[in-house]
């Protein structure tokens, strides 16, 4: 293997390493990284094998359990892009209240995959809407989980696909404040604010954090108390400040004010012996960035801003309005008041039937297309009512979804005040066929 890569980087970037070998050697991976710190280097690790499972009290063999509860999820885990099942691996299923995978879940069990790689899940089925989770639980291995919502009675799935993948390469690196000394303890992940998946930097400021050469991170971050998150060293937080006023001017208290986003600055690109390219742009780091809340005045002060960023994002929040985002960019500082303004949300509330009947568990989002307005979406509840909160005013699309019907959508004037909405769903339909071969034979 070449020697490791050092990149020199105060600042988040691209980085694409393709690593040779020798003859007789593993086979190369190409791995894309972010350098956060100073010092990092690319090194790949001694090949692993899934570790053999621990029964532990929440534990169990789905399997074995179906003959008693049959709702069933069922599926199959890939090695990498699918090309192979991975056999044996440890797994864990959850169950949460709602449409979301957040929260403290209802149900959590832990089991196997089978020789082929196979898996069954079955959970006990709570009252209302929820929603099952499955990802990998197998140390060496990483892989985003598989999840969907559903309501007491729908049919389970049968056909999901895990991807996982093996951790064959590590990214090493040194932790370092403005002044260039070490910082131990700090959290390095490869999404920010990531803490169940971060390691701490040693008492000299240095880590190691594992990933896979198939599924190459974008980014990584580092974050301690008392420094502003980085993808370069730590330094001195930048101080945020300003007032979130409503429609009318007046002062908002109790805003949720947050840092939507903030872009640390750009790298130029570099090259050494075709093996390293950065990009001119930089990648967009993901998780939970600093939030406060306004006081009796509407003030807020927040921190936990890189100092050099180039641009960051604002959002606020207040019971009665619209959230809104703001852009500020670096070129005009951060020092001055960063103000904004709320508009008034109206809620949108009606009922959901179908044939007169009321249907629980359809989705109800809005815009141009469905889910657009990310922050406005609701469930129906047993009674088929439903209540959108904070909708902007004025022309809008509304999408309803529910599993066994035909999708409905409406334009709507948005109005304060605006009578409750009485949505009729329509039966699904289901169409089917048969593939042919250019010899007119079906195709498995």
């Amino acid at each position: 293997m070449p020697n490791p890569l050092l990149v020199g980087a105060s600042l988040l970037a691209f980085a694409w390493l393709a690593a040779r070998q020798a003859p007789g050697e593993p086979g190369g991976a190409i791995l894309g990284l972010a350098s956060p710190v100073a010092g990092s280097t690319v090194q790949p690790l001694e090949p692993r094998a899934p570790a053999a499972p621990q029964e532990d009290a929440n534990s169990g063999s789905s399997s074995a359990r179906t003959g008693t509860d049959p709702w069933t999820v069922r599926g199959r885990v890939w090695r990498g892009f699918g090309l192979a099942p991975l056999p044996a691996v440890r797994l864990v299923g959850r169950v949460y209240a709602g449409g979301k995978a957040r929260g403290t879940p209802l149900f959590s069990s832990s089991f196997q995959a089978d020789e082929h790689g196979e898996f069954a899940f079955a959970p006990p089925v709570p009252q209302g809407l929820f929603t099952v989770e499955v990802r990998g639980d197998t140390p060496g291995y990483t892989g985003r989980a598989s999840s969907a919502w559903y309501l007491p009675g729908d049919p389970a799935p049968a056909d999901w696909s895990l991807f996982l993948y093996s951790e064959d390469v590590s990214v090493r690196g040194l932790v370092r404040d403005e002044t260039g000394a070490p910082v131990a303890d700090a959290f390095v992940a490869f999404t920010l604010g990531e803490e169940e998946r971060a390691v701490r930097s040693a008492s000299d400021g240095t880590f190691r954090l594992a990933c896979s050469s198939a599924r190459p991170p974008r980014s990584i971050c580092a974050w301690r108390d008392g420094h502003s998150p980085a993808c370069a060293r730590l330094g001195p937080e930048v101080r945020l400040h300003g007032f979130v006023r409503d429609a009318r001017g007046a002062p908002l208290s109790g805003a949720e004010i947050a840092v939507h986003f903030q872009a640390p600055p750009p790298r130029e690109p570099t090259s050494s012996s075709g093996e390293l390219v950065i990009a001119h742009d930089y990648p967009i780091p993901g998780g939970p960035w600093p939030r406060t809340s306004t006081d009796a005045n509407g003030r807020y002060e927040l921190s936990g801003v890189h100092p050099l960023a180039t641009a960051l994002v604002l959002q606020a929040r207040a019971s009665g309005s619209r959230p809104v985002e703001r852009s500020f960019s670096g070129q005009e500082g951060f020092t001055h008041d960063l103000d904004l303004t709320l508009a008034d949300g109206v809620p949108l509330t009606g009922h959901v039937r179908a044939a007169g009947v009321a249907v629980e568990g359809a989705w109800l989002s809005l815009g141009d297309y469905v889910h657009e307005i990310g922050d406005v979406e609701a469930w129906s509840d047993a009674e088929g009512r439903f209540m959108l909160a904070h909708v902007p005013a004025g022309r809008q699309r509304l999408w309803v979804w529910r599993r066994g019907f035909a999708q409905l959508a409406r334009s709507l004037d948005v109005t304060a005040g605006m009578p409750a909405l009485e949505l009729e769903l329509a039966p699904g339909h289901v169409v089917g066929g048969i593939v042919l071969g250019p010899d007119g034979a079906p195709k498995a």
